[in-house]
């Protein structure tokens, strides 16, 4: 192999790699008090039959915290069931 193709295929693999090594994901993380509805909603739920069946070990825990992390962000991501 001629040393042109290796350098092309350097050039290629640093085309495909370079996209991840250069990605810059940032996070901002805010902490703030929940308001009443929410405080409430999460009362709610940990006093629920959801909670005590994942206690009892009859339930994914990460259905759980995926309820608390919608409550927290905000309460209209809930798909609120009717009773």
């Amino acid at each position: 192999m001629s040393s042109g193709g290796c350098t092309r295929l350097s050039l290629t693999k640093l085309t495909v790699i370079l996209p991840f090594l250069t990605s810059v994901n940032i996070s901002q993380v805010l902490f703030c008090r929940l308001s009443v509805e929410q405080r409430e909603l999460y009362r709610a739920y940990l006093a629920s039959k959801d909670v005590e069946a994942i206690l009892a070990g009859d339930r994914n825990a990460l259905a759980g915290i995926d309820v608390l992390r919608k409550i927290c962000n905000h309460p209209d991501l809930l798909q609120v069931q009717c009773m």
